[in-house]
């Protein structure tokens, strides 16, 4: 009985769109071409398909391609599941065709190492870049240094099917985003406005409590960011560091500078976990 919400959208090439909603629809609904709009070109998909028995799922095929370079909305429109329940609001999902991620344009944003219980680590993610990225070809990962052993590199999908990251965009990683989005009260900022700056993993990494590094790369194990962290980089006046999380400063400056980490103001409850970082000093044009 409750309307149904759009999961998420992924391009599955230069002209097919796959849409992921999270209740089962209704089939006559889901196929119905007019009810997807491309805005910026004015169109409806020339063919919607079905998979038999995954009334959760469309594929949406267009006659024109997509260009990697642009972004795009998706407009969703009288859709309605099994109980024939309409959507609550018409639906703008942007979506871009994903490029190869390079170094740097994927940042690591904001790390709870030393959560509250009983919370949980996360780590936030930031795209530096004018690209849309296919966050299935990710790793996130830690390196292990405990003496007399030789550092040991453990990496964790961030997920296994395509999801996208847009330029300028947020996400939070956790193993459980339910705890996180209520210990820092995240669903009340007006920046977000739907679960698709969260992903839960329950391959989430451990990371130690009072030291050590995470790494973000691809599924070469090339590098495209990493951080090295310590309890120390929290404030000096703060007496209790436990479930304050260490944001980044400016997106421009370097993750190996200690100065470009500080620990999250107690105004926001010390942490930000998907939306800007309450000590962030970025011009973004």
């Amino acid at each position: 009985i409750l309307p149904p919400e759009l999961d998420y959208i992924f391009p599955l090439s230069n002209n097919t769109i796959a849409v992921h909603y999270n209740q089962n629809m209704n089939v006559e609904t889901l196929k119905t071409a007019d009810n997807y709009f491309i805005k910026e070109m004015q169109i409806h998909p020339m063919e919607v398909s079905t998979i038999p028995n995954k009334n959760d799922y469309v594929e949406l095929i267009f006659e024109q391609e997509f260009d990697e370079e642009s972004l795009y909305t998706l407009n969703i429109t009288d859709v309605r599941n099994c109980k024939d329940v309409l959507l609550e609001n018409e639906i703008d999902a942007p979506f871009g065709i994903p490029s190869k991620v390079e170094r740097n344009e994927i940042i690591i944003n904001e790390i709870l190492f030393d959560p509250i219980s009983p919370g949980v680590d996360y780590l936030e993610i930031y795209n530096n870049s004018e690209k849309a990225i296919d966050l299935s070809k990710l790793l996130i990962g830690t390196i292990k240094e405990s003496f007399p052993n030789p550092p040991d590199t453990i990496t964790k999908e961030i997920c296994q099917d395509g999801r996208l990251l847009l330029p300028h965009s947020y996400l939070l990683i956790s193993s459980n985003n339910e705890i996180v989005i209520k210990q820092y009260h995240a669903c009340c900022q007006p920046t977000i406005t739907d679960n698709r700056c969260f992903i839960e993993t329950k391959e989430f990494p451990s990371f130690p409590n009072s030291e050590g590094r995470i790494l973000l790369c691809n599924k070469s194990r090339n590098i495209i960011d990493e951080v090295y962290y310590s309890e120390k980089m929290h404030y000096d006046l703060l007496v209790e560091t436990k479930g304050v999380s260490l944001e980044r400063i400016a997106f421009n400056n370097s993750s190996s500078d200690k100065n470009n980490w500080h620990s999250a103001s107690y105004n926001v409850n010390y942490g930000t976990p998907g939306y800007e970082n309450s000590m962030a000093m970025n011009d973004i044009e």
